[in-house]
Order: structure tokens, then sequence, then C-alpha cells
């Protein structure tokens, strides 16, 4: 993978740095997951409607599952990073 990103003019030490900071998160979905919550202002435009907490949590799993999340590695970040049940 370094070695691709070289031969596209990335910077070595820019390399370096992500790809020691992919190595020491524990799961990378999580990561990605929030990259992509934070990114698309999806948190931040849910919450400004006024929706229960049972449709909250189906909108972002459903968003999640559009983008090739995987169901239950959603469920599970949502009801712990985000503090959301669907039963609630």
């Amino acid at each position: 993978m370094q070695y691709e990103l070289n031969k596209n003019f990335f910077d070595k030490d820019l390399i370096a740095l992500k790809l020691k900071k992919m190595g020491e998160v524990e799961n990378i979905t999580e990561l990605l997951i929030e990259n992509y919550l934070h990114k698309t202002k999806l948190l931040k435009h849910i919450q400004k409607t006024r929706i229960s907490k049972k449709e909250f949590f189906d909108k972002i799993l459903k968003k999640l599952l559009q983008q090739g999340f995987d169901q239950y590695k959603s469920i599970s970040f949502i009801k712990k990073k985000l503090s959301y049940d669907a039963n609630s």
C-alpha cells in the first residue's frame, strides 16, 4: 500500500503518519463510520429535526447500510458511540 501511495507522489511522511494511525486504531470500521457521519453532517441534520429516538436510530442505520457498512457493526456503533437504542 505504501509503495502505491509513493508511486502516486504522496508525501512519504504523511503516508507513514496515516499508516501508523491506521495501525493504532483497534476497529477501523468505527473510524470509517465516524468519518462518514462527520463528513456528511448527517447527525447535525437529523438532530435538528425533532424525531423520536427510534426514528433517529432507523435513519442513521439506513444511511450506514446504504453506504455498505456491516449491519451488526453499525448497530453496535450507534448504541455505543451515540448512546441510542432502537428500543427506547
